[in-house]
């Protein structure tokens, strides 16, 4: 009796395998997500006992314990979120769960160093290899802890780095390869351009400016030069055919 029912069991199992298959197949993704944000919860408390609260900005001594302890606070971070890189989970969970003062709505949102210690504007679009440096090394073995702030409609393109303690206007743009410091100047909707950065001035005058048409008699014209042109091509073509024929 107990060999049939086992029997049963497993040949109900072998019917049922593609479907569990198949069923699996398309929850995993949720289940990794799922997995992936419970893990960020945990991380968040093992962070908070790290720091004491929420990372703040400072200074510290190389492989001194507190140093160690921000090292391993942000590597937590980072690495909670590994998994969820390049999607809109990735924003939602640095925002809701992590705290990062960032625009949960845009696509475009540079990779964060240190939440606590980052703050992005809406619609801020970040390209591909962009740095928010929140660490910077000095001689002597000190390091420092600043805060990142980018403004509404700033641009920063490919490979750019944006240092500790520093600051970006509203609707600057930060070109390729471009490192901007604390001590950069610039201004509301300038362009950075280079290392060290050069202010760019992008803005135009506010002149109105009235979009016109062409007058219709000079419309005809630019059609009859047309047309004679095309003429002219096609007796040309004529005219050589007619040469090589005789």
């Amino acid at each position: 009796m107990m060999f049939m029912l086992i029997s049963v069991l497993v040949i109900f199992a072998i019917a049922l395998l593609p479907y569990t298959l198949a069923l699996f197949v398309s929850v995993y993704p949720i289940l990794m997500t799922i997995g992936a944000i419970f893990v960020a919860i945990c991380m968040l408390s093992l962070r908070s006992l790290l720091v004491g609260g929420r990372a703040k900005a400072g200074w510290e001594k190389v492989n001194s314990k507190s140093f160690l302890r921000r090292q391993l606070a942000t590597s937590l971070y980072h690495s909670s979120l590994n998994i969820l890189d390049g999607t809109v989970v990735y924003h939602l969970v640095s925002r809701y769960i992590y705290g990062a003062k960032i625009d949960v709505k845009s696509s475009f949102i540079p990779r964060l160093d240190e939440p606590d210690l980052t703050s992005i504007g809406d619609c801020v679009f970040g390209a591909n290899g962009v740095l928010l440096r929140n660490t910077m090394f000095y001689p002597g073995g000190i390091v420092r802890y600043g805060k990142v702030d980018i403004s509404n409609h700033t641009m920063i393109l490919d490979r750019a780095v944006v240092s500790t303690n520093t600051s970006i206007k509203e609707k600057v743009m930060v070109a390729p390869i471009t490192a901007v410091y604390d001590d950069t100047i610039h201004e509301e909707g300038t362009v950075l351009l280079g290392t060290p950065a050069l202010n760019l001035t992008r803005k135009t005058a506010d002149v109105e400016m009235d979009i016109t048409s062409e007058p219709v008699v000079s419309t005809i014209l630019i059609c009859v030069l047309s047309c004679v042109q095309r003429f002219q091509y096609l007796f040309s073509q004529i005219r050589s055919v007619l040469c090589y024929t005789k």
